[in-house]
């Protein structure tokens, strides 16, 4: 996969350029850039991430922290209100 470089002046032109980027780019190309992004961080026998509902809630929650972008960081702070919520 090429590698591109964008130095962008603030945040919102980063932002815009990165949507761009993504909406740029074919389903196979998305499809590529999760399977090559997925073995970086968990390896080349990590599991396939539809089978995620398999998987413990806290692995779910550990999977997200370790990634750590902010929409991953948004759903454990949904997931943390919810449980306050509604206790078990």
């Amino acid at each position: 996969m090429e590698q591109v470089f964008q130095k962008s002046r603030n945040f919102k032109e980063a932002e815009d350029w990165d949507i761009l980027q993504h909406v740029r780019m074919t389903p196979a190309q998305r499809q590529e850039a999760a399977r090559q992004l997925r073995d970086r961080v968990y390896g080349k026998d990590a599991p396939d991430v539809r089978e995620a509902h398999r998987r413990g809630l806290d692995q779910i929650k550990a999977n997200k922290k370790a990634i750590g972008r902010h929409k991953n960081l948004e759903d454990l702070k949904y997931l943390r209100r919810a449980k306050e919520d509604n206790p078990s």
